[in-house]
């Protein structure tokens, strides 16, 4: 589109140029006819009138008439085309605040990473937890099988003593209980264990997720910064551009209006002279009557 706007400057300036010489040409004409009417005048004033000069006057007033409303037109064409420029800038306005937006989205997902690392991090806490409960399991294992080999010790010596037979084996329902009470609390850190490893999964997917959203936006937000700076000096140019172009026109309009009034002074003089020219030839007809 801006390559289009471009070839659009492009053809706006040759129109220029081309209004230009269109406008010297009128000059050198309007110079012409002004000598046309010098010698018209002369001849007025010698009583020598040559119908043929006034019938090519009135040819190029004519013409000149025409190229004055080609010049009109292409003045106004000029001002649609920099009304078209207008509307572009709008365009661009509107690339800026799209940016902005890309940019708030991101600041959003980076928050949202760092709360998902802090999550992480308790997670790492929960899972230090785990295996020093399992840790405690297995030393609890290795004190049960201890008492276990003295409790079968003792039970070896239940006939030599009843008493102390009893007594180890009730410190050894103890800990038996103890133990079971451990394999429960085991059980339970293991289904906790598991959940924070399915938790752990879904936040690493999250994880990936967000990273993958957060490149996509760096990236549009490259492209957006990107065309946004090459819109920005585009758009630079085509402001000096357009105020060049404004300097120019209005240049344009003033030699417009100084022929315009060239143009009514001729016209004025022109008119003069037809009516000295009717003035001169009722004088003659009634002289030739008498």
């Amino acid at each position: 589109k801006m390559e289009g706007q471009l070839m659009e400057m492009e053809y706006a300036m040759q129109e220029i140029s081309i209004l230009k010489t269109e406008k010297s040409s009128l000059i050198s004409e309007l110079e012409l006819a002004m000598e046309r009417v010098r010698d018209l005048e002369e001849a007025l004033r010698g009583m020598n009138i040559d119908r043929e000069d006034f019938a090519r006057a009135r040819v190029e007033n004519k013409t000149l008439q025409e190229e004055t409303s080609i010049l009109r037109r292409n003045v106004h064409e000029l001002e649609n085309y920099l009304e078209q420029v207008a509307v572009d800038q709008e365009a661009h306005v509107r690339l800026q605040k799209e940016n902005a937006r890309l940019e708030s989205e991101m600041a959003f997902l980076q928050e949202k990473l760092k709360t998902f690392d802090q999550s992480q991090n308790g997670l790492f806490f929960a899972q230090d937890r785990v295996q020093a409960l399992e840790a405690e399991i297995a030393a609890l294992n290795e004190e049960k099988t201890m008492w276990k080999e003295r409790a079968n010790y003792h039970i070896k010596e239940k006939v030599q003593n009843e008493g102390a037979a009893a007594k180890w084996k009730e410190k050894y329902e103890q800990e038996h209980a103890k133990h079971e009470r451990s394999s429960e609390e085991a059980d339970q850190l293991h289904s906790e264990r598991e959940a924070w490893s399915e938790k752990l999964s879904m936040l690493n997917a999250e994880r990936i997720k967000l990273q993958q959203d957060i490149l996509r936006i760096r990236v549009d937000s490259e492209e957006s910064a990107m065309i946004a700076s090459r819109l920005r000096n585009q758009n630079e140019s085509l402001a000096t551009e357009l105020s060049r172009k404004e300097e120019e026109l209005q240049f344009v309009l003033k030699e417009y209006h100084e022929l315009k009034k060239l143009h009514a002074d001729f016209t004025a003089k022109h008119s003069t002279c037809t009516f000295r020219s009717s003035t001169y030839t009722s004088r003659q007809i009634s002289e030739t009557s008498s």
